[in-house]
């Protein structure tokens, strides 16, 4: 009896496991859509606080409160790192791991991201607005892109692509929110 129990009870969990395998996909695919649908939310509000707390820091030490200043700039930490917050992916970390987010900006302004296949976007960064513009076609400029250490979210009109800069910085991978994901070149932008 216990024997057969044991046999039913191991019958359905190979089945339960067989079945985890798509179910956790789907789970993956909703937990990226809804974290790219909250980042592209309150992107806005996180630009404009942290922008509004670097004006305060220097207000205040113009006007000699190192207090207040002191204040301002651990705020300021804090909230950038939130922003900044880039997980660790497959095979290595992402580019620039001990790189500051303006370095890193910094050195986006001067590569083109070129997507492989599917879609063939090339992403570029003029150090104040980020553009893709696809095989052939104009460059369009995205609002409320977040830009990370070694990670980008860039806002399409029906989806959303997170963009992880592999640590060699020669190569990326370009999640789409629908699951997709394409790999892409990093070239240096050539001038014309």
């Amino acid at each position: 009896m216990i024997r057969t129990l044991l046999s039913l009870l191991l019958v359905a969990h190979t089945g339960f496991c067989q079945e985890a395998g798509p179910l956790t996909e789907k789970l993956k695919t909703l937990t990226s859509n809804y974290e790219a649908a909250v980042s592209r939310a309150t992107a806005p509000l996180t630009k404009s606080y942290i922008a509004e707390l670097e004006r305060l820091k220097l207000e205040y030490t113009r006007a000699g409160n190192l207090q207040a200043a002191l204040a301002a700039d651990g705020l300021l930490k804090g909230a950038s790192s939130a922003a900044g917050a880039v997980p660790k992916t497959g095979a290595g970390a992402v580019a620039g791991g001990n790189m500051a987010v303006e370095e890193f900006k910094a050195w986006l302004s001067t590569v083109v991201i070129r997507e492989l296949s599917d879609f063939r976007n090339r992403f570029t960064y003029d150090g104040r607005q980020f553009f893709s513009t696809k095989e052939g076609g104009t460059p369009r400029v995205h609002e409320n892109v977040m830009i990370t250490t070694g990670k980008i979210f860039v806002p399409f009109t029906s989806t959303n692509a997170t963009i992880v800069i592999d640590k060699s910085r020669a190569t990326a991978e370009v999640t789409y929110s629908t699951g997709q994901k394409v790999e892409a070149k990093i070239e240096p932008k050539t001038k014309n």
